[in-house]
This record gives C-alpha cells, structure tokens and sequence, in this order.
C-alpha cells in the first residue's frame, strides 16, 4: 500500500488518545495533577482550530486511583476487591480531569463501556451516537472501562484494547496511544532493541518477545498498571484493521501532540489496511465474539476469503459450537485458519443437517414450509467481516 503521510494528520478531524495509568502517576504514586493539566492544555489547544478537532480521550487510571486512595500496594487478586478499587477511583480520575480542564473552559463526560455491553449491536450503535453528540455539544468524552462491572475486563483486559475499540467506533481519523517510552522499540537478532518510526506490519514475534519481560517487571512494580508495549500492539492491530493509523508516542515529550498532529516524526507510526473495515463489518469483526465455528472446504475458502462471496450450504464442512440463528460465527478454512466473521441464518443444528448441500435443497431438508424464510445464503456477504 501506499505509505501514510504523517502530514495528513493535520488534517485529522476526530482523534482518540489514550493515556495510561503510568503517565498519571507521580513519583509517589499519587496523581501528577501537573501531567494532567500538561496534557489538557495541549488537548485545549489542539481543539482551537478553525475546524474544532474532535477529541475522545481514554483514560486508565480507576482502579490505580482506587488502589492509592484505599492503601493497597498491590493490585488485588480477588474480583471483588478490584471492583471496589474501581468504584473509589473513577470518581477522583473524572474529578482530576475536569479540574486539568476548567481552565481552559473545556467540559469533560465520563463514559463507561463494557466490552460485553458493545457485543449487543443496539448498545453499540447508541453508544456511538451519543459520544457522537456529546463531540458536537463540544465536550470532551472521557472514556474508561466500567470496572466495576466488567469482570472479563477487571481479569484480561485493558485500556489499549479499549482505545482501539473506541477509534473503530467512532470512525476516528487517528489513534494516538500516549505512553511513558518514546515509541516501540523491536528486537534486533543480536539481543538489543531499535526505536521504529515508521511499521508497515506488526510481527507476531515482536509481542511474544515483549510479553515475559513485561510479566517480570509488573510483579516488581506492584501491579498498579495492567497493558504493556504488548497489549498497545494488539490494540494497534485492531484499530489497523479498521483503517486507522495509529502513533505509540511519550506522553511526557513536550508538545507531543502538537508534534504528531502537526506530522513531525514524533514515537510510533503504525500503518493501517489499505481498505479499513467500515460500519456493521466493524462491528462483527472487532466487537462480537463469535458463538461457534464453521468449517468450509478449499472451495469456499477462496470463494469468502479472497473473492468476499457469501457463504453456501454447499461448502460447508461441519458446524462446532452450540448457536442460534442470527449468531455470529467463525468462518473457519479445513487447517483452522479463521477466515471471517458474520451472522449466520441457521442455527448449528440445521447447519449440521445441510452441510454440503445445494441451497436449492435446503427447504427439503429442514423441513421448512414454503410460506417461511429459507435463505439460499448461510452467511450472506453483507453480514460478513474479513479477517486479515
């Protein structure tokens, strides 16, 4: 593809940053009211222009907060526990940005997503819209994970992960993910790392080699902060897949964000797909969890995976899992490559009775009456995500 200019993002209208616990912490752990007031005022600054750049910001830092204000050292290992820590801190997380803020007469909204709340297509389009309206009201959203709720989250998630979710979301023109390093240093062959500034593709060995570093050093600082440079690069995965460009950067580089936005070689630039999933495919590729696989031939693979046709009854191997009619299922090739996702018309039970048929069979043999719905199509195109 065509390598990005980093100069278009003068021209970003809509853009997410995401700032994590690390950054919002002092020396002493206790919040540096002085980073926040840094960042708020280069986000005020940034909103001035002539056209009024959108900003959603992301922020970690509820259960950190929590854990500070109720004297835990450690992150907790018990559910419960975290989820208190949660419910202390986001109050005084909003409270510290809206303070940042009001000098520059700039209004901040807090909003609380669960990832399991987003996987109902309804609550993620009206998700969308509000923070849609709240960006015309000219407030700043201020968007965390709703911890207190979010058990899967409290367990495996993570704010980076949201911040890539949110940009696809919002159909954002760029994701700039702040951290406490100047970008995303690889691994070279002789055991040393090398600052990127430009990454066509992400490796798969690149976050295997990040992550048990990653492990040690979060048992030795307590465990206040949950992502690491692996979690932001499949975050960043994420949001490439959508078509969004995305920029791993120091959040506490002076003007950072007038340096990326105004296109100087500031941190990480990761380029995103050519043709970025766009609207209901965003949906089903990065927000619904599949309830079950199907297994296609060589056949139906070529004809889903690199021609976008939908899927018939004809190439279809086996069903796994247990799913109803209107699931979102995994397209899956016969060596278990996932090819797509998308909403099945049948359940897996009639999916196991007209594996291999023509669609012109179908009604026979389910049975259908000639009065009810019997679509030809399995997974139809327009219900379908590619997986890269």
């Amino acid at each position: 593809m065509k390598e990005l200019d980093r100069a278009d993002f003068s021209t970003a209208r809509r853009v997410v940053i995401k700032v994590g616990t690390s950054l919002l912490r002092g020396a002493d752990h206790a919040v540096d009211r002085g980073f926040l007031k840094n960042i708020a005022a280069q986000i005020a600054e940034t909103r001035s222009l002539p056209d009024r750049r959108q900003i959603i910001l992301v922020s970690s830092g509820a259960v950190g907060f929590g854990m500070m204000r109720l004297g835990l050292s450690r992150r907790p290992a018990d559910v419960a526990t975290l989820q208190a820590a949660a419910a202390v801190g986001q109050p005084e997380l909003m409270k510290a940005w809206a303070d940042a803020f009001a000098p520059h007469s700039v209004r901040v909204s807090q909003i609380l997503l669960t990832n399991d709340g987003l996987q109902d297509r309804a609550r993620f389009v009206n998700a969308k819209h509000a923070i849609r309206r709240i960006l015309d009201l000219n407030v700043v959203p201020v968007v965390n994970e709703n911890d207190t709720v979010a058990v899967d989250e409290l367990t495996f998630g993570d704010n980076d992960t949201l911040s890539a979710l949110v940009a696809a979301m919002v159909d954002a023109d760029l994701l700039i993910n702040l951290t406490n390093v100047d970008g995303f240093f690889a691994p070279s062959d002789g055991g040393g790392r090398t600052l990127l500034k430009t990454v066509p593709v992400i490796r798969p060995e690149w976050i295997t080699a990040t992550q048990a570093g990653e492990r040690s050093e979060r048992g030795r600082r307590g465990g206040f902060t949950l992502g690491g440079m692996s979690a932001k690069l499949k975050a960043a995965r994420l949001a490439l897949r959508a078509g969004i460009p995305v920029v791993i950067a120091n959040g506490r580089e002076k003007k950072i964000l007038a340096a990326v936005l105004s296109g100087r070689p500031a941190g990480t630039l990761f380029l995103p797909q050519e043709r970025g999933l766009k609207g209901k495919k965003v949906w089903l590729s990065l927000f619904r969890a599949p309830a079950g696989t199907i297994v296609v031939d060589r056949g139906a693979a070529a004809a889903v995976g690199r021609n976008g046709k939908s899927l018939l009854a004809s190439g279809i191997l086996r069903a796994t899992g247990q799913f109803s009619r209107q699931d979102c299922v995994s397209i899956v090739s016969e060596d278990g490559r996932e090819i797509a996702r998308g909403i099945s018309a049948y359940s897996s039970g009639e999916i196991q009775t007209i594996a291999g048929c023509p669609s012109t069979d179908i009604r026979r043999r389910l049975g259908i009456a000639p009065a009810d719905a019997a679509p030809a199509e399995v997974i139809h195109r327009d219900n379908m995500a590619l997986l890269p």
